[in-house]
């Protein structure tokens, strides 16, 4: 189940999204790819997910039809033992400063996996954009 909010505190959406996860290029990275709604309309997405251990870093690559147009989101962050906590930003318009965005993937000890995306404002204000609850299915 996903759960969308445009505004702090107002839930805009819950709809129901599948994805995919594979290791690819031998393992180095994890293809992460999804679709579902948003106010009835359909989306997709993926992301690309790594550890950089030049850098001691995740690094994530994201793109989808609704949350950031023709850009690539680039994100970074995060301890290699720890949460998988990523942040990057993305453009809003030509004349318009960039929007923060934060990722975090937290596993479940029931199994589950929760995604979580924080959006943040250029003055700082960060919320929950976007939540999504996966079930694994192996």
């Amino acid at each position: 189940m996903t759960s969308t909010w445009f505004q702090p505190d107002q839930l805009a959406d819950e709809s129901l999204w599948q994805a995919e996860f594979r290791l690819v290029l031998g393992g180095r990275f994890l293809l992460y790819t999804y679709q579902g709604s948003i106010q009835g309309e359909p989306l997709e997405g993926m992301a690309l997910l790594g550890y950089n251990p030049q850098r001691q870093r995740y690094e994530l690559s994201w793109v989808d039809t609704f949350h950031n147009g023709s850009a690539i989101v680039f994100m970074h962050g995060g301890e290699k033992d720890g949460p998988f906590n990523v942040l990057g930003s993305f453009p809003t318009g030509l004349d318009s400063p960039d929007w923060g965005w934060r990722t975090e993937i937290l596993p479940q000890e029931n199994g589950e996996l929760v995604i979580i995306h924080y959006g943040i404002t250029p003055e700082g204000l960060e919320w929950k954009g976007v939540e999504t609850v996966y079930t694994i299915m192996v």
